[in-house]
């Protein structure tokens, strides 16, 4: 079986699981930037497609049930997959892959998705071994999943930890850690894999994964990566073999919406791995640079130990400075490929708030405004381009936008819902209003689409605000309910409350 990609511009290693999971602020019920107004993004983020350099020749050996995931793969990295398919995790193709693995193919990159190394034959390890010799990367995902039940004497296991186990040779981290959202991602590069934690930022129900885990190294004329996100705890024999398992019955309306951005950054990082491996990695490199306008602590990620997770934050800016925000790359000038930058800025949930091409001349530095936002997570994607609108290199960073306005609860009666099919609801700011501000609520479908507004009285403090949910104003279905904080620039900062009436009444 083999997937062509989809050629079209433009993706927690992620890599980042490294790249797996969202920012934990944006995943409570508070404070949630969902622009509702925005344009959408496309379903996929084309990191690397087209690729300039041509299209990579991919051998992917992954179980039959997760081939799906290279088609999202090639959707983002301009690669020809040809798909090895085992019948499961544990068991190999029932047929000899000899034809796959034959030295008279030439791959770019031979991935493999949570196969177990044992069970794959002695054979067809010694051919794959010898693709990386002669040139190809070897990618492995999640090499830990099975080889805990081989006894640590047997000359198989000897040979994972050699391949597998070993240090980061490559610096591979490092360039992940510097091209992509880390920030955004929250989640922790070890060294030694023995030391695991629940990630405080973000609930445990929304993941099911320990932290993230790599090591490179060269092999003759080939490289080997192993990433490995240890979700061994995990029973369920469909779990994605590429990317980190997503529990969707723990997945409420807003971390709906959040996935695709997870998978994307996630892709991205494995993009970028596979680039690595078979050496296609250009050196003009994307890194977005500026000046904190909240002071951050400099934590260094490669030596953070659990009690340091809670330190780790996105770049801040206070919204009322946004006017003085801004990013710029430094285009490499001894590179004479490049021809155009292209930038985009998109919220948590994938929602594209501006984008632009910028041609590249004589300028020492590419500079490009943050637009005015409301409180949240946001995500800046880069990627420069050749003549031809081909991919040369790609990366993305992420920041995070603060108020000093603050909205303090959002009160909603569900007994009451439930009960008379009305409720009284009161939201409540943690200040005055001044003079350039005003309340908006309303109520939207769980995409975001405005069904209504919703008038209000106010106290005399100005504070705080009643409302009601009735018959007429409320949706059959689940909804969100925006309380909002307005200015003449748009929306500070909001507080989202998921209704669900068909549980309330």
């Amino acid at each position: 079986m083999t997937f062509t990609s989809i050629i079209a511009f433009p993706l927690t290693f992620l890599y980042l699981s490294l790249i797996g999971c969202t920012a934990g602020a944006c995943l409570g019920q508070e404070n949630v930037p969902v622009p509702p107004n925005k344009t959408a993004a496309r379903p996929a983020i084309h990191w690397y497609n087209p690729l300039a350099g041509g299209t990579l020749e991919l051998l992917a050996i992954l179980p039959a049930t997760n081939t799906r995931e290279i088609e999202l793969l090639t959707k983002r990295l301009d690669a020809n997959a040809t798909v090895l398919a085992t019948e499961a995790r544990h068991k190999w193709h029932s047929d000899p892959a000899n034809t796959q693995l034959a030295l008279t193919n030439t791959y770019d990159c031979i991935l493999i998705g949570k196969v177990a190394w044992d069970v794959i034959p002695k054979t067809d390890r010694e051919l794959i071994i010898k693709h990386v010799e002669r040139g190809a990367g070897l990618v492995y995902v999640s090499p830990h999943l099975h080889d805990a039940t081989i006894a640590k004497t047997n000359p198989l296991r000897m040979q994972l930890n050699q391949l597998f186990r070993g240090p980061d040779q490559l610096s591979l981290y490092r360039t992940v850690h510097a091209r992509s959202a880390y920030a955004f991602n929250q989640l922790v590069y070890y060294r030694d894999r023995l030391v695991t934690s629940d990630l405080p930022a973000l609930p445990r129900n929304l993941y099911r994964q320990s932290p993230f885990y790599l090591s490179s190294l060269a092999m003759a004329k080939g490289r080997v990566i192993a990433m490995d996100y240890d979700d061994t705890g995990i029973s369920n024999d469909n779990i994605p073999a590429l990317m980190p398992y997503i529990d969707d019955d723990h997945l409420d309306v807003h971390t709906r919406q959040i996935t695709p951005t997870r998978q994307d950054l996630w892709m991205l990082g494995l993009a970028m791995g596979i680039l690595h491996s078979c050496n296609r990695y250009s050196n003009s490199q994307v890194s977005f640079l500026t000046k904190s306008v909240v002071p951050t602590p400099l934590i260094d990620r490669n030596f953070v130990t659990p009690r340091h997770l809670r330190e780790i934050y996105a770049r801040r800016y206070y919204r009322y400075r946004l006017d003085d925000a801004e990013y710029y790359v430094v285009p490499p000038r001894a590179d004479d490929s490049l021809k155009s930058f292209h930038y985009r800025i998109r919220s948590s949930f994938n929602q594209v708030i501006t984008a632009d091409k910028i041609e590249i001349g004589e300028q020492d530095k590419i500079v490009f405004k943050i637009p005015m936002l409301e409180q949240g997570h946001y995500l800046v994607d880069g990627f420069y381009l050749d003549k031809q609108g081909r991919v040369i290199n790609c990366g993305n960073t992420s920041f995070e936008v603060v108020s000093v306005s603050k909205i303090r609860e959002c009160k909603v009666s569900l007994d009451q819902l439930r009960d008379t099919g009305s409720a009284t609801c009161e939201f409540i700011l943690a200040q005055e209003l001044s003079e350039s501000q005003d309340v908006k609520i309303m109520i939207t479908d769980i995409t975001g689409k405005e069904l209504h507004t919703i008038s209000f009285t106010t106290d005399a403090f100005t504070r705080r605000f009643n409302f009601a949910l009735t018959p007429e104003n409320t949706p059959n279905q689940p909804f969100l309910l925006h309380c909002m904080l307005v200015d003449n620039d748009g929306v500070i900062v909001r507080h989202i409350e998921l209704v669900n009436l068909t549980d309330a009444r």
